[in-house]
């Protein structure tokens, strides 16, 4: 290389500036030194070649890293489901999971968990257990929870709506408030659960069990829409129809206030039941069980009650106005101020083809008499007939 590349040496001089001028010329020294070398030159080549290849090797085995944080991450979480806590971590993996569609979250074990706010609308969670697993206004909007196992779980305000939950289990469940609105619960188990100011619109609950559940105050009847429809010269209120309920199971379920009004209830069962003031106008109840059910102040107007067994239930203050009790078992039940629509009202019952059973005994017992009622018109309800006093012997 010529003397002329060659660093020109600094002049000579004090101040603050000399120490700069001679750091600089060693520097130099260094590059003029390393630019003369082969070897360097290599060095610098291959320096770049293997930078320029890294890139290209990230992006290849980019999908095999992915697996294996994935991987990872679905054993943290089977790890954590099995242990109490975690719920953050937990609820973190399985959002994202769910956004980016790439794992099954079917059969995990998420039990005792605070998971409250889960999003994951649309997941398939077929037989995943969430036993006291607390799920306070999670969306799982479409979800398919089939088989899923909610015994104890508080789902309160969550959103179920359009679900798929059939055969799932939600034994003492909180269910308050939550949006079942047509959500598949064919054969759910319910049993104790309370779903007080749940949303049942068009809800399959075929062969559900409420077992001892709390259904205070529901809607689960036909329900008036907000507009009329009409129909020729005829006007009518139109309708929505209410769940599903055929053949599901109310045995000693609290349904007092709860509106039935129209449902088709055929062969359901609500031995020991607590309907007080509970609606049931124009019910379809044949064949249904109401063995020592309570439906005091209950309303069944125009309920259909052909073949039902209504032993020992509880009918006081009911109103019975044109029911049918056609073969109805009404042995030993309990009339007192009952309303109904005539006079004659047990002698019509003994009338039908198909009389309610032991209907003279019963009419024996009871009575009907005319009444005011406190609109100031006439009414007819049951009262028991008095039993005669027994003759007292004439002293001798």
């Amino acid at each position: 290389m010529a003397d002329t590349q060659r660093p020109d040496r600094p002049e000579p001089g004090g101040g603050w500036r000399a120490p700069f001028a001679w750091i600089e010329y060693a520097m130099q020294w260094v590059v003029f030194a390393l630019g003369g070398s082969a070897t360097f030159r290599v060095a610098c080549g291959v320096g770049v070649l293997a930078l320029s290849t890294v890139p290209v090797i990230y992006v290849i085995e980019g999908p095999e890293r992915q697996q294996a944080r994935e991987h990872l991450r679905w054993l943290v979480l089977v790890d954590a489901g099995s242990r109490p806590g975690g719920g953050v971590a937990v609820r973190g993996i399985l959002e994202d999971f769910h956004q980016r569609g790439s794992i099954s979250l079917a059969g995990l074990r998420l039990r005792d968990k605070n998971l409250s706010g889960l999003r994951v609308p649309g997941a398939q969670l077929v037989g995943v257990d969430f036993t006291g697993t607390k799920l306070v206004g999670a969306d799982l909007h479409g979800a398919d929870l089939t088989a899923v196992n909610f015994n104890g779980a508080d789902l309160s305000s969550a959103n179920l709506a359009e679900a798929r939950l059939p055969g799932g289990r939600a034994r003492g469940a909180d269910l308050r408030r939550v949006d079942l609105s047509r959500c598949d619960c064919r054969e759910a188990d319910f049993s104790g659960a309370d779903l007080r100011d749940a949303k049942l619109v068009g809800t399959h609950l075929y062969m559900a069990d409420f077992h001892g559940a709390t259904l205070t105050g529901l809607k689960l009847g036909m329900t008036p829409a907000t507009g009329i429809g009409y129909r020729g010269t005829e006007m009518s209120a139109a309708v929505i129809p209410g769940p599903d309920l055929r053949l599901a199971n109310f045995t000693r379920a609290e349904m007092s206030g709860t509106d039935l009004s129209g449902a088709s209830l055929e062969g359901n069962v609500f031995a020991h039941a607590n309907l007080e003031g509970a609606r049931l106008r124009g019910a379809q109840l044949r064949r249904a069980d109401f063995s020592d059910a309570r439906l005091k102040n209950a309303d069944l107007t125009r309920a259909q009650l052909n073949g039902s067994i209504l032993r020992d239930a509880d009918l006081r203050g009911a109103t019975l106005t044109a029911a049918d009790f056609s073969g109805a078992d009404l042995a030993d039940a309990r009339f007192e101020d009952a309303v109904v629509g005539r006079i004659d009202w047990f002698d019509w019952l003994a009338g039908l083809a198909t009389p309610p059973v032991r209907i003279v005994e019963i009419a024996s017992t009871w009575q009907v008499v005319q009444d005011q009622s406190d609109n100031g018109g006439t009414r007819f309800i049951i009262r028991a007939i008095s039993p005669q006093p027994t003759p007292q012997p004439t002293p001798n």
